[in-house]
């Protein structure tokens, strides 16, 4: 790299910082400190929902140093996402608070460098880093729906959580996060963002899909697994009373095969496929019933989650 090259991205880096670096808070909601990101002109706070060790006694720290009471409107676990607000001193009104300009990440590819922004003490920390590996949406292991996975290659330190990710054109692609996959930084990207926050502004909580049963994985006999084209299935071992299962006709006993022609291998990949988008729907379910095939239809209901 030549010395000139050089100097220009050192320049490039700071002043990305310098402009998105008032956006990132300090959030105090647990023994340490962790970061969030400005959400709102009027004071609404994006943070990753796993870091809420509490949910009093709250409170934000911006890049001026004043700190504010803060209430949570909402939390997703399914995504690890959760939404503060801030609570204004007395007698005065939050108005303009420097948001960061977010973009659609699609067009993110594996090698482009980033900045990840936070905040865990008074000063912004900036750390450097590259998108090391890309994909299509994905669910997270709480049934949540993520619209791309953006995974970064860099390490995770305290505070990490809650961080701001750039672009060096100085656009914001999403928060990035720690929770959702341990030991792993990936990105709840801006479309992602945008839905969740949306509707914890609307509710103060995402809405989930609702069967009502209770399974455990098992695998198909040899002699059935050819016919049926499934090797594993979910064994219903409980049945809610007064439930969609129960009032669609799924029996203890009964071998679930799949979901609308998804299959189902573990217990997380049914929760996954109950997202809120099939909240009153009408589902089918194939499955096996004293050693026989057979297909129920059942609407799903719905589970209203704070955490």
């Amino acid at each position: 790299m030549s010395k000139t090259l050089g100097l220009d991205l050192s320049e490039t880096l700071a002043a990305v910082v310098e402009t998105h670096g008032p956006s990132v808070v300090r959030v105090h909601c647990r023994r340490a400190p962790t970061s969030g990101i400005l959400w709102s002109v009027d004071g609404q706070v994006a943070i990753a929902a796993h870091t809420l060790e509490r949910e009093d006694d709250l409170s934000v720290t911006l890049h001026d140093g004043r700190t504010l009471k803060a209430r949570l409107i909402g939390r997703d676990a399914g995504t690890d996402l959760a939404l503060l607000a801030l609570e204004s001193p007395e007698g005065t009104k939050l108005e303009g608070l420097p948001t960061p300009e977010f973009i659609d990440p699609s067009g993110a590819k594996v090698g482009h460098l980033t900045l990840t922004l936070s905040r865990p003490s008074r000063a912004a920390r900036a750390q450097l880093s590259m998108v090391s590996a890309v994909g299509d949406a994905w669910r997270t292991s709480n049934g949540g729906r993520i619209e791309q996975y953006l995974e970064l290659g860099l390490g995770i330190f305290p505070g990490f959580s809650g961080s701001l990710v750039v672009n060096l054109a100085g656009q914001a692609l999403g928060l990035a996060t720690a929770g959702p996959i341990r030991g792993t930084a990936v990105v709840a990207p801006t479309a992602t963002l945008t839905r969740v926050m949306q509707t914890l502004q609307s509710n103060g909580k995402m809405k989930r899909g609702f069967l009502g049963v209770s399974t455990y994985p098992v695998r198909v006999p040899p002699a059935q697994a050819q016919a049926l084209g499934h090797t594993t299935a979910l064994l219903v071992v409980g049945v809610q009373p007064g439930s969609p299962a129960e009032t669609g006709g799924l029996l203890l006993g009964d071998a679930l095969l799949s979901l609308d022609g998804q299959p189902l291998h573990h217990a997380q990949e049914l929760l996954a496929l109950l997202d809120e988008e099939k909240v009153g729907t009408e589902v089918t379910l194939r499955l096996v019933r004293a050693g026989s095939p057979l297909e129920l239809r059942c609407r799903i209901g719905t589970r209203e989650e704070r955490s």
